[in-house]
């Protein structure tokens, strides 16, 4: 008998990220299909039950494969990209708002990543646009203390911080690590910089990745 998913906080902003996540990793090994985000609800007592599956049509992952998919830093080479710690924090996150993150494949028939959260009804004043903590476009609901750091050597180029920018603005974990892997082969001496941004992703961070993105840098911009 399964057992129903645990009842914590919905966090509604992380959840985005997770869809966002697994639809760019569908993009990314869907070269010639579909991909499809489903969304069903049911109510049962006083909570819904929430179900969410991403699928797609595309190469497939072998079966040795998918037990090492959820592994922090695990990477699975396609010709469109990779996948490894998007994935990771996926399953964190979703775990952190008790559920579990299930991945269903076969090689050239596409994969399915599904999850049920299990949400308690709101009372009508809970619902009120006025109990709405709004967030700012880093994602945050309250000013944050920045501490500063140390300056590092070398950071990419303007163009390539903006895109990064960008990207955590969205919540984009795939994205962010495969920016990141750029880098790295692009711009070897901007490796302390990269550090930072893989921490801040790790920490889920998304305003930490964002703001030295955006901040002018006392530092050497590699051409």
């Amino acid at each position: 008998m399964t057992s129903l998913p645990r009842r914590l906080t919905i966090d509604g902003r992380r959840l985005q990220q997770v869809l966002l996540n697994l639809l760019s990793n569908a993009s990314k090994f869907t070269r010639d299909g579909t991909v499809m985000m489903t969304v069903r609800a049911r109510r049962r007592g006083r909570h819904w039950h929430m179900g969410f599956e991403v699928a797609d049509t595309g190469i497939g992952i072998e079966l040795e494969e998918q037990s090492k998919l959820f592994t922090a830093f695990r990477q699975i080479q396609s010709v469109n990209g990779s996948t490894g710690l998007g994935l990771f924090i996926a399953q964190c996150i979703v775990n952190t708002m008790g559920g579990e993150l299930r991945v269903a494949s076969a090689p050239r028939a596409g994969t399915s990543f599904s999850f049920e959260l299990v949400v308690a009804i709101a009372d009508d004043w809970e619902a009120s646009p006025l109990n709405v903590v709004p967030y700012s476009s880093s994602g945050a609901a309250s000013p944050r203390l920045h501490i500063r750091r140390p300056l590092v050597d070398a950071v990419p180029p303007d163009s390539d911080r903006r895109q990064l920018a960008v990207l955590a603005r969205d919540g984009r974990l795939t994205d962010i690590e495969q920016w990141i892997e750029n880098m790295l082969a692009l711009h070897p001496s901007c490796a302390a910089f990269l550090t930072e941004v893989r921490h801040c992703v790790e920490a889920l961070d998304f305003a930490g990745v964002e703001a030295p993105a955006l901040t002018p840098h006392e530092t050497t911009n590699v051409s």
